[in-house]
């Protein structure tokens, strides 16, 4: 079974509170905090020395998640990559400060939205991530790329091969999969397996993505983790639930699946 370094919960920047603040530290896990690019444009040093001390005051290690919405690493569009460019780069710098485990990103190939043309969109998207990668080595994080669209492996797959550093990895989600998929789960992970460090896990029916705890809708969690079995490194997760009642629904069943050693 892979090994469970660290179990995360998401939370939006805007709706960290004592509440969640307590799962967190009662739970002894740890936060996964996304930032849209409203909260970047509103963010400034005084709120990020707050946040930083907050979670060093409940010894708390993030991850972080960059914004999405509307981003698109590996645009035809100069102007959109640059834009993109810039909402990651606001992301990398308060990584130096809050010192998260991972960054996560979103790759966001859509072959229906690119047309199939994924020898474009992979230049384009090698362009963007590789001056992250490098900012990311001089870091003790690691930068990962998530599936959102993608309904086969391929894309992420040469975009980590392509810039070939330890410090970019694969995230999971398996939500995401569940919606999209064109290949089965045991092929996605035969390919990218062993590039995947870090699980996005949350349930929906395979139609939206609604973000149930699991067992909520009909993502196939024991077959999943079976696949784990035959994983040997290190990974970290992430339970991705809308609330706090939902998020504790989420927590107890993963804790049946797995033996997490943090």
């Amino acid at each position: 079974m892979a090994i469970f370094k660290r179990i995360h919960h998401h939370v939006k920047y805007g709706e960290i509170d004592a509440d969640w603040y307590d799962f967190f530290t009662s739970e002894k896990i740890s936060p996964e905090i996304y930032f849209s690019g409203v909260d970047l444009d509103s963010f400034n040093q005084d709120k990020l020395l707050s946040l930083e001390k907050d979670l060093h005051q409940r010894n708390l290690v993030p991850s972080l998640h960059a914004p999405f919405m509307d981003l698109s690493p590996g645009s035809l569009d100069p102007k959109i990559r640059e834009v993109t460019k810039a909402r990651l780069n606001h992301i990398m710098d308060l990584a130096e400060v809050l010192r998260p485990t991972i960054i996560n990103c979103h790759a966001y190939y859509d072959r229906h939205r690119f047309g199939g043309k994924m020898d474009a969109w992979l230049e384009n998207a090698i362009r963007t991530f590789e001056p992250l990668v490098r900012r990311v080595e001089r870091s003790k994080s690691i930068l990962t790329v998530e599936n959102t669209f993608e309904d086969e492996p391929t894309p992420i797959d040469q975009l980590i091969e392509k810039i070939g550093s330890p410090y970019l990895r694969a995230c999971f989600d398996n939500g995401h999969f569940h919606i999209f998929h064109k290949v089965p789960l045991k092929k996605w992970w035969k390919i990218l397996g062993d590039k995947t460090i870090h699980l996005h896990i949350h349930d929906n029916h395979g139609e939206r993505d609604e973000h149930l705890p699991l067992g909520g809708g009909n993502f196939p969690f024991p077959v999943f983790f079976n696949l784990l079995k035959d994983c040997h490194h290190e990974m970290s997760c992430t339970l991705e639930c809308r609330n706090l009642v939902d998020a504790r629904k989420a927590l107890k069943s993963l804790r049946r699946f797995i033996d997490p050693r943090v």
